[in-house]
């Protein structure tokens, strides 16, 4: 008689908890229908450009933390394409005015196929209308980064040369002018605490005492050595190595640069550098081949000792 009675009750409960659990379902979809139109419009913006009109349609609170030009260097390298929102039941809503989406973004990598990066869309009410609070990439905790825009990986193809080309035309203005304080100032903090600007005076002496135009890097496309690879480092930030060169005449420029990036230091900056004086001799002999196709006078000579290159640039990494 026991097992009888038993039955109607187990019934009974597992009615009462689909119910509910149905009904919370409702209840977020219903409650957070608007918040879905205001992220897909954000996105919408995000993915044709339209970067003003995607910063101005933020909450406040996502202004006051990142400047309009820190928004746009986070997208600049994202390189966004495409992007899809994970279906509604990763949707969690808190307090009733605030949101979160998880979705993901399909980016265009190295090859321009498509690269899956999962991201954080957070809303919150101002004035009954939802707005963006924060947008977060992989490994980019809201709690760590709070408000604005915070996706930093790996730069799309576009967005490494962009960020190898300013960083070769900062150090040589830097190195013309004699001063290097505004290109050391600019560097990681990570960079500050291992090596003095002194230390790196000393190391580009012959940049400085014996200064070559390298401004024309700003109408060249480098040539990188492969595929950069992100890493986080022991305090939580992101780290790429990024090596190659410039193509310029009468010899190319060899570069290998390591970027860092925190929650703190919420964009790529240089954390190690090595900038060769235009020569052959720290190229692969593969890619020595390649430059000398692009020159003028081709002098088979200047490839013979490129091989030697390579234990340097492992070195380094």
């Amino acid at each position: 008689m026991r097992k009888r009675r038993v039955w109607p009750i187990v019934a009974g409960l597992l009615v009462f908890v689909v119910a509910c659990t149905g009904g919370m379902f409702l209840y977020v979809g219903n409650q957070t229908s608007d918040s879905a139109s205001a992220a897909t419009s954000f996105l919408d913006l995000v993915s044709v450009g339209e970067l003003e009109t995607a910063y101005i349609s933020t909450h406040p609170t996502f202004k006051t933390s990142q400047t309009k030009d820190e928004f746009f260097q986070q997208m600049k390298l994202m390189d966004m394409r495409l992007y899809a929102l994970e279906p509604w039941r990763d949707r969690r809503i808190e307090r009733g005015w605030e949101v979160e989406y998880r979705g993901v973004l399909h980016q265009r990598n190295w090859y321009n196929d498509p690269l899956e990066l999962d991201f954080r869309l957070g809303l919150r009410k101002k004035n009954g209308e939802w707005k963006v609070e924060y947008f977060n990439g992989p490994w980019r905790i809201p709690f760590e980064t709070g408000p604005g825009a915070w996706v930093s990986r790996i730069p799309s193809t576009q967005g490494l040369e962009d960020l190898v080309r300013d960083t070769i035309i900062e150090f040589d203005q830097a190195t013309a002018s004699g001063d290097l304080t505004g290109f050391y100032e600019d560097t990681s903090t990570a960079l500050k605490i291992n090596v003095s600007q002194v230390q790196i005076e000393l190391a580009y002496e012959r940049f400085i005492s014996n200064p070559i135009d390298l401004s024309i890097v700003a109408s060249m496309d480098p040539v990188f050595d492969g595929l950069p690879m992100i890493d986080r480092d022991r305090r939580g930030g992101d780290v790429f190595v990024i090596s190659g060169y410039f193509p310029m005449e009468p010899a190319p420029l060899p570069f290998v640069l390591r970027y860092h990036s925190s929650s703190v230091d919420k964009r790529w900056r240089l954390y190690k550098f090595l900038i060769q004086y235009p020569t052959t001799d720290e190229l692969t002999m593969q890619h020595c081949l390649k430059w000398l196709r692009t020159q003028k006078v081709k002098d088979i000579n200047q490839c013979y000792d490129a091989e030697k290159s390579e234990d340097l640039q492992l070195n380094i990494r």
